[in-house]
Order: structure tokens, then sequence, then C-alpha cells
């Protein structure tokens, strides 16, 4: 049964055994070859950097970004709707947290995901928003971005994801850091 996106997203964070956790959406709108430009942020080996960061996204709104084919403007809107409700709630830890291209250090990822309940679109949200509750430093960087045409939100999808980052701003009082 599919249980959604965030659903699978939290188990195979969960699962992974590395010690650089990336997932990304299955149309490969983000290529993982956009991996090597998060690389210089994450630390490295056994190693702490003080300049190092625990959660590294993908953005295609922060400088630098390319956007090779914009998605159609009903869904554009809907976007922007949906960053302004995140935003309004005090949720905006990064300007873009919807780019399904994401990377987490194994312990950020053993310690964030445990803690994310929702299994839609938002779940991206929820995790970024538990990591900055928890202290968890995060970084984001320009992609490059291309729409597969295709690969588009329904409308009931719309309005379950204002209806998930409310529930998120009500529920992320309660995490703690441990």
């Amino acid at each position: 049964k599919n249980l959604g996106k965030g659903f699978a997203v939290r188990e195979g964070m969960m699962a992974a055994k590395g010690s650089r956790r990336l997932y990304m959406d299955a149309d490969n709108s983000v290529s993982v070859v956009e991996f090597n430009k998060m690389l210089p942020y994450l630390p490295t080996g056994a190693s702490s950097i003080d300049h190092a960061y625990d959660v590294v996204v993908g953005s295609r709104l922060v400088e630098g970004a390319h956007v090779s084919l914009k998605q159609p403007l009903l869904q554009r809107l809907a976007n922007f709707k949906i960053r302004a409700v995140i935003k309004m709630l005090g949720l905006g830890v990064v300007r873009d947290s919807q780019c399904g291209f994401k990377c987490f250090t194994a312990e950020a990822a053993e310690k964030v995901f445990p803690k994310v309940t929702t299994n839609g679109r938002m779940s991206d949200l929820e995790a970024l928003v538990i990591a900055k509750k928890m202290g968890y430093k995060i970084k984001e960087v320009p992609v490059f971005y291309a729409y597969t045409p295709g690969s588009r939100s329904r409308r009931h999808e719309y309005f379950s994801s204002l209806w998930d980052a409310i529930r998120i701003f009500f529920r992320v009082r309660r995490v703690t850091a441990s």
C-alpha cells in the first residue's frame, strides 16, 4: 500500500547506514550529479569541521539556481501560496523546503526522522523544522532543476499540504532536542 512520500522517505532515511543520507524526488527533476554541490558543506570523515552543516538542501530559489523548464503557471501559484503560508506560520527554515533534494548527516537523520509524522509532501518541511529546532545547522545550495512534464500535484494535494503545514506548526512545539 502506498503510504505517501513522507512515509517512504522516513523509512528509507532511518534504514540507511551511510554517513551522508541523500534523498531525491523520483522524477529526477534534480540530478544526483547536483550532490557534488553539497559536498563542500558536509562533514568529511571522522573529523568535525566548524563550518560543516548537518543538513544541506537543494534549492530552486536561491542565487545561482537554474530552472530549465518551469512548472505550469497554476502549479507555480499553488507553490507560491504554500510558501506564503509556511512563512506566515514561522516555519520558513529555508526558502525552498519543497525541492526534493536533501542530504542529512547520519546523526541528524537518526535523530530527526523518527520524529517526523507527516506522510505526505510536507514531510520535507517537518523534517527541516524539527532539525532546526534540534539545533542542527542547515545550508541551502542552488541546484539545476528540470521540471518533468506530467509530474504534478493534484488539487487535493494542495489542500492537504496547507493542512499539513498548519498541523506541523502546532506539532513541532512539542519536539525536544533529545
